[in-house]
């Protein structure tokens, strides 16, 4: 077969393609990393615990809280404090964010469901159901 001509190639290579964007980054697992790089006594992570992720707008991170918790929150809105955990979110997702934090009712932050969940969970693992089953225990709450 004949090769193509030059300008079949160039209309091949001009071709539009699929527009190849990054994968929408879940907030809550974003902040779930985030939460684990601040060391747990700190006064940065108490602060932390009062937030929910709750979107992505452009290139600002969400985070809700409380309205009471708005005196709080000013503390950790600070410049030093803003940078550092828009490090931290860098670090973890590879993208530049800039925080934006609102009120909102109703809303349950992570530092509540991370204290709820391995209380919950602990039984299930395989490990614990052995060792329940080996010494005939029970387990109460």
């Amino acid at each position: 077969p004949p090769a193509p001509s030059r300008r079949e190639a160039d209309v091949e290579a001009e071709a539009p393609r699929a527009e190849e964007r990054p994968a929408t980054p879940d907030p809550a697992e974003l902040w779930r990393q985030v939460l684990a790089k601040i060391p747990q006594k700190s006064f940065l992570s108490t602060l932390t615990a009062l937030l929910y992720p709750s979107g992505t707008e452009g290139r600002n991170f969400v985070l809700a809280h409380l309205p009471n918790d708005r005196t709080k929150i000013e503390t950790l809105a600070t410049a030093n404090n803003r940078r550092q955990l828009e490090a931290l979110l860098k670090e973890a997702s590879g993208c530049d964010w800039s925080l934006k934090f609102v009120a909102r009712e109703g809303i349950a932050p992570v530092g509540d469901i991370a204290r709820t969940n391995p209380g919950e969970s602990f039984q299930d693992d395989p490990v614990i159901q052995e060792a329940i089953e080996l010494f005939n225990a029970k387990v109460r709450a």
